[in-house]
């Protein structure tokens, strides 16, 4: 998702302290789950009994982060098909959406809450 994977790592310190999930968002975009690997080799989605099972396909993911807030919200799609990601991006509208109606409530403590 364009997202540095380290900062959740050092989370209490790098978001948390400072409050700024919000400078974080992207998209995550799996072709094939049942054969797609990352650069090193590995499968993108490991748990492919939950592939297989389920019979997956693409999947997508799609985080966000809160403003002024140490609050990141995912949605995470796994789609029995293959999927366009050309097609797919527009859908990232739906999790800012819910970013922008949720804020009132991560910043008053009502979801998310630490």
């Amino acid at each position: 998702m364009n997202v540095d994977l380290s900062y959740f790592d050092s989370w209490d310190s790098t978001i948390a302290a400072k409050g700024h999930a919000d400078e974080h968002a992207g998209m995550l975009y799996v072709n094939d789950a049942t054969i797609d690997r990352d650069e090193q080799g590995r499968m993108i989605v490991p748990r492919q009994d939950f592939v297989a099972a389920n019979n997956v396909k693409s999947v997508l993911g799609f985080g966000i982060g809160y403003s002024g807030q140490p609050a990141f919200v995912m949605l995470f799609v796994f789609a029995n098909e293959i999927l366009n990601k050309q097609e797919m991006e527009p859908f990232a509208a739906i999790l800012k959406a819910y970013q922008e109606i949720s804020e009132k409530s991560v910043r008053d403590g009502r979801i998310f809450e630490r």
